[in-house]
């Protein structure tokens, strides 16, 4: 068994993921005497993770809800009848282009370049619940790679496809983030509306208990899967994740590691997505959350390199250390 060193980077972690992802993008307190969300400057940005600006106190925008409405607002509201199929498309064509091309994107696109997908690790509060849940005494299931596949597939269909032609944000009503965020605060709250005094909910329909469920669900699978939604459905870490191989900050293994890395498989079983470093330092599912600095075994260096291990004969490796 490899005996790991102490290192404060973990405290430091959720110190960051707590005070920077769930209080500092919520802190819009006076939404609860006002009953009105925050419309101040900063509503016009986004922060780099998956934040709701539906939740009540949200004072920035989501790159993803960003990305949707920028495609919503470029499209005609109707097509004409005579629109031929080829019409659509390349109007489709057209605000695609307008979208990859806006300062969301800009925005995002500088912080991958800069960080990869750091944020995931150290700020977005999903990805401090999922690190939470995981915690839980329970047996553990370990998802297979290929389903890492699945949040460039959300990405293109639920964010980039249907909001344009079906005009609606569909992965924003079905993001179990803003469900919980927004969508519950929101009801359970059911402030007086500020101008009538009235219920703002008199009603709940059936779809915001699908929402729920699906909430429910993942919650679920974040008890027995390291950080699921992150590997699999969510869109802003495709994004974020396309930067890791080619942003100023990478990971990369150090020349004298490459002598003495025994595949221990430590690192695998500290990192929060289940990836080895030395298969692949600048895996686009590398949240660069650094944990895996703390195996005694092995040196990381960035700003550069990123040289893998050259895979050792089986006989040498050991079984995953827990």
């Amino acid at each position: 068994m490899v005996v790991r060193k102490r290192s404060f980077l973990n405290p430091l972690r959720r110190l960051l993921q707590v005070f920077l992802g769930w209080i500092a993008l919520n802190s819009f307190i006076p939404v609860f005497w006002t009953k009105k969300m925050y419309s101040g400057a900063l509503n016009q940005y986004c922060a780099p993770v998956l934040n709701c600006y539906g939740c009540p106190s949200s004072v920035m925008a989501c790159p993803i809800g960003a990305i949707q409405h920028i495609l919503l607002i470029t499209r005609p509201v109707n097509f004409p009848p005579a629109a031929t199929l080829w019409d659509k498309l390349s109007t489709y064509l057209q605000a695609l282009v307008t979208t990859l091309t806006s300062w969301p994107m800009a925005l995002t696109a500088v912080v991958g370049l800069s960080v990869g997908r750091m944020f995931c690790g150290w700020v977005c509060p999903f990805g401090f619940l999922q690190d939470l849940l995981y915690k839980v005494k329970t047996p553990k299931v370990i998802m297979h790679p290929s389903l890492s596949y699945g949040r460039y597939i959300v990405l293109i269909i639920l964010v980039l496809v249907i909001p344009f032609f079906l005009q609606l944000p569909w992965f924003c009503k079905l993001c179990p983030q803003g469900t919980l965020q927004a969508g519950l605060p929101w009801i359970l709250w059911n402030p007086g509306h500020p101008l009538t005094g009235d219920p703002m909910f008199t009603t709940v329909y059936w779809f915001f208990w699908v929402k729920v469920a699906m909430l429910v669900i993942f919650a679920g699978l974040f008890i027995f899967i390291k950080r699921p939604f992150c590997r699999a459905i969510c869109p802003l870490g495709a994004i974020l994740g396309i930067f890791n191989r080619v942003s100023v900050f990478r990971m990369g293994v150090a020349p004298k590691a490459l002598r003495s890395c025994i595949h221990c498989r430590t690192c695998k079983s500290i990192c929060p997505v289940d990836i080895s470093l030395y298969d692949d330092p600048n895996s686009p599912d590398c949240i660069r959350c650094l944990l895996c600095t703390t195996c005694p075994s092995i040196k990381i260096s960035w700003l550069g390199g990123g040289r893998r291990l050259a895979t050792l004969p089986k006989a040498y490796e050991r079984e995953e250390v827990s």
